[in-house]
């Protein structure tokens, strides 16, 4: 009986991360929406490209590597915010650090893939 309470509370658990997973997903999906329809197409991708540069940038290992991640969030929403200055958009914090939690969860999602990648070592 305690097996099967243990194996009902592991899927329980699975089941609450698998649900949070999907809520975060519908929501940055619905706000991702919201802040290109703000912005527009063009300034939307503009936005995006440049995020993911500059996270990629602060994630390199070795880069920063006293850095905690606040540090590297606030360097890269200072950047962010100097390039939208230079471009004349209006950009709220919040949306600035809806970018910067996209951007960390593709280069995650993206590390993550070659995390498990088995690579062989040539032939000589």
């Amino acid at each position: 009986m305690e097996q099967f309470v243990d194996v009902l509370s592991e899927a329980g658990l699975k089941l609450a991360v698998l649900a949070v997973t999907v809520i975060l997903a519908l929501v940055y999906r619905e706000a991702r929406k919201y802040i290109q329809s703000q912005l527009g197409a063009e300034n939307f991708a503009m936005l995006k490209r440049l995020t993911e540069t500059i996270v990629r940038a602060l994630e390199q290992e070795g880069v920063l590597p006293k850095w905690t991640g606040e540090q590297k969030k606030e360097m890269a929403s200072n950047l962010i915010k100097q390039w939208c200055e230079k471009m004349k958009l209006d950009i709220d914090d919040d949306t600035i650090d809806l970018a910067i939690e996209e951007a960390v969860q593709v280069l995650n999602t993206e590390a993550g893939k070659f995390e498990y990648l088995e690579l062989e070592a040539p032939e000589e």
